[in-house]
């Protein structure tokens, strides 16, 4: 019954988006794109597991979500990151999320999303740029924290 649920708002949403290209409203064209659509289901997602106390798919809708952002600031925004800790950060708010929800891995989730601030904050601000030189420390972080999962 929930997947049904799921799936029917999903054809609404999808429904919407398709009804507001074709009435053609004004300030809107920036949105008629693949990007809106995979916004669109992600933000159902994300209601639709909060309406039914399911962590999976929120962990699973707030990426789709934050992926369709991401993917739609780029299209539009000359000075949105377009780097692969965008990503990081992403996966790293999503289980954020959901150890919140669930009391489990809060610690890494937080060292995730911290990790990925760290690596996005200097790209914005000239002052801290120098930081970008140990762009090989980074991946080593990630591959020790991957690691570190799999041992736990």
């Amino acid at each position: 019954m929930k997947r049904k649920s799921l799936m029917a708002y999903i054809l609404i949403g999808l429904g919407f988006y398709f009804l507001l290209k074709e009435l053609d409203i004004p300030y809107l064209d920036h949105f008629h794109t693949w990007h809106s659509i995979v916004i669109i289901v992600g933000l159902i997602m994300v209601i639709h597991s909060l309406m039914n106390k399911d962590v999976e798919f929120l962990f699973v809708g707030i990426i789709v979500l934050g992926v369709g952002i991401h993917l739609l600031a780029s299209s539009i925004l000359a000075n949105w990151p377009d780097h692969w800790a965008v990503y990081l950060f992403i996966f790293g708010f999503a289980s954020l999320v959901k150890a919140l929800k669930t009391k489990q891995h809060l610690f890494i989730s937080i060292v995730i999303v911290v990790l990925s601030i760290i690596i996005l904050v200097p790209m914005s601000i000239p002052a801290l740029q120098w930081l970008n030189t140990y762009e090989m420390i980074w991946p080593i972080a990630l591959i020790l924290i991957g690691i570190y999962l799999l041992k736990k």
